[in-house]
């Protein structure tokens, strides 16, 4: 019984304790206060600032820097370089190095719920001219047409 309670209880600070990941930023970058450009900024971390990442949401991670939080851009952000791992493999040795891929694509919740604030079909239908209008544009102008040949 005090065997699984310890158990249980390692598990939990390890998780606990590896909930934050250190990193570092890459340029000098403002510190946010919510993961948007507009959101104003909680103060100026120079490059190579330690900061340690709490969580993630879309292209912004949330991190605590020099006591405060604040949400930083993932492209400013790098992970700080673990230690070399190497093993024996039959009579080889084998040398790892983790490398991390980071992507954001598509729109989130807020995105879709507020229906974007793109151009309606009927607005961009409004510039639409036809071929003759066109023609009698390009007569104006002293335009002239000419064939050119399909490059493959």
């Amino acid at each position: 019984m005090i065997k699984r309670r310890l158990v249980l209880l390692f598990l939990f600070f390890s998780t606990w304790l590896s909930a934050s990941q250190d990193a570092f930023t890459v340029r000098q970058i403002a510190l946010h206060e919510s993961p948007r450009n507009s959101s104003p900024a909680l103060l100026s971390l120079n490059k190579n600032s330690q900061v340690s990442i709490l969580k993630r949401q879309g292209g912004w991670y949330q991190v605590q820097a020099q006591g405060q939080k604040g949400w930083l851009k993932m492209i400013a952000v790098r992970f700080a370089p673990a230690a070399k791992s190497t093993q024996l493999v039959g009579s080889v040795q084998y040398q790892s190095n983790t490398t991390l891929t980071t992507g954001v694509r598509g729109l989130d919740e807020v995105g879709l719920v507020a229906g974007g604030r793109g151009i309606s079909l009927e607005q961009i239908e409004q510039y639409q001219v036809s071929p003759e209008k066109a023609r009698s544009f390009a007569l104006k102008a002293g335009l002239s047409s000419r064939e050119i040949d399909y490059v493959e």
